[in-house]
């Protein structure tokens, strides 16, 4: 599913699981409040914000692309948060605000061959968990 313009899901709550498994935003996505959600493979193209999200069961992110300005603080999970293969475009000016939940770092990519994302513009680095750094 594609999503052409920003969209807000403030207050959602998705009685079974939903699941946005390789979607793209192309504009601004905010989920504030959404509860049993996941989106394996999505692409925020534009900002996203999880902000003060509170995600009840798993919730994964695995193989998703950030291309813009992130936001998770304030973010609670009562079990696992996933970000296995998350792509994060590191070419952005410093002032965009980046903040991912406590324990995940961005790092550059291991090989000039791994910065670039097919169809996707930028210079791009990996989503690790700080214990795996």
């Amino acid at each position: 599913m594609r999503f052409h313009g920003n969209v807000g899901f403030n207050g959602a709550q998705f009685h079974d699981r939903a699941g946005f498994y390789e979607a793209r935003f192309d504009g601004g996505a905010v989920f504030n409040e959404a509860r049993n959600v996941g989106f394996y493979g999505a692409q925020f193209r534009g900002s996203a914000g999880f902000h003060g999200v509170r995600f009840h069961g798993n919730v994964g992110f695995n193989g998703a692309q950030f291309h813009g300005m992130i936001g998770f603080d304030g973010v609670q999970v009562d079990k696992r948060i996933e970000f296995e293969g998350v792509r994060v475009r590191v070419d952005m000016a410093h002032s965009a605000r980046r903040e991912w939940p406590g324990g995940y770092v961005i790092r550059g990519a291991a090989s000039d061959e791994e910065t670039h994302i097919d169809g996707a513009e930028g210079t791009w680095g990996h989503l690790l968990r700080t214990d795996e750094s």
